[in-house]
């Protein structure tokens, strides 16, 4: 096995190599040929540069295939998959296409491969289990994928931004509070509570929570707390003119932003740092087929296939 490049997208070609000719070995084909970043002169003398190639025999029968290797932070668009298809029909004998992409593919991508007959896959490096990060007012769905050997966070990262208040004005009054707009610490979502007479007590942090729940995508919600009487608001900090420090207030209205960001987290069941080796998975778009690729140095060793449904 070739030492790895420091070039990513180099690297990701001698994986697909590695990946596909032990894949061909399987299934025991005969003068099997597989080699990365070949030149071909095409029909219209074009010099074509291929990432991946593969020539084996079937009885008296050659089949010869070309792969293409996108490794980018996007999904491949209709345009490269068009210009992939114009280097298959300008190579004689006109070659069977792979697509191998990163980050997966546009829906006319999707398209032209399908209308073409170009087999996708998709290839990616499993990493080492990244530490989850959320605030005390987001929420966080979790799902077990065994066709990726993996759990898999729907995470909704939650914001409460733009918090404004208006107090009773007898209370303010009779508080010593007249300096407008009222100037307040909201440090702790989870501490401010709600409370009045007739409908006992009420957090804020699950108030937000449950829209949140509701809402479950990235945006910015308007929040407001209805007010149908004066209502005893704690949990946040509020100076009075004479400068003392009062902690629950008498509010008519309170309003705010909340801020949420949907992010995806894929964890392996396995911890990637231990074994030394490197990981892949890799999706055949067609079967819906998943196989976990151990790569070592001195050989690549390839999983049963698992099917999902699953991105």
């Amino acid at each position: 096995m070739q030492q790895r490049s420091t070039k990513p997208w180099v690297d990701h070609e001698i994986v697909s190599r590695d990946i596909f000719e032990a894949l061909l070995k399987q299934d025991a084909v005969q003068n099997l040929e597989v080699r990365r970043q070949v030149t071909i002169i095409g029909k219209s003398t074009a010099v074509i540069a291929i990432d991946v190639y593969w020539k084996f025999t079937v009885g008296p029968e050659e089949y010869f295939t070309v792969v293409e290797v996108k490794r980018k932070k996007r999904k491949v668009t209709q345009g490269e998959m068009f210009a992939f298809k114009a280097i298959l029909d300008d190579i004689p004998g006109r070659p069977k296409g792979v697509f191998v992409s990163q980050r997966g593919y546009q829906t006319g991508a999707l398209r032209v491969a399908e209308h073409y007959n170009i087999k996708l896959y998709e290839l990616s490096e499993v990493t080492n289990r990244n530490p989850i990060s959320l605030t005390n007012i987001s929420v966080a769905e979790f799902k077990i994928r065994p066709e990726i050997l993996s759990w898999e966070w729907t995470l909704y990262y939650t914001l409460f931004e733009n918090g404004g208040i208006t107090l009773d004005a007898k209370w303010a009054q009779e508080n010593n509070i007249t300096a407008l707009p009222v100037k307040f610490e909201l440090t702790d979502v989870a501490k401010i509570e709600f409370t009045t007479s007739g409908h006992g007590t009420v957090k804020l942090q699950n108030l937000i929570r449950n829209i949140v729940k509701e809402h479950k995508k990235s945006g910015r919600v308007p929040f407001n707390f209805p007010v149908t009487e004066p209502t005893t608001m704690s949990g946040i900090a509020i100076f009075t003119d004479d400068g003392r420090r009062l902690e629950s207030v008498i509010i008519v209205a309170f309003h705010g932003d909340i801020v949420i960001e949907e992010r995806v987290r894929v964890s392996p069941f396995f911890d990637v740092k231990d074994s030394g080796n490197r990981f892949f998975r890799l999706r055949n778009l067609d079967s819906k087929e998943y196989q976990h690729v151990n790569v070592a140095e001195d050989g690549v060793q390839i999983s049963m296939k698992l099917v999902g449904i699953g991105g």
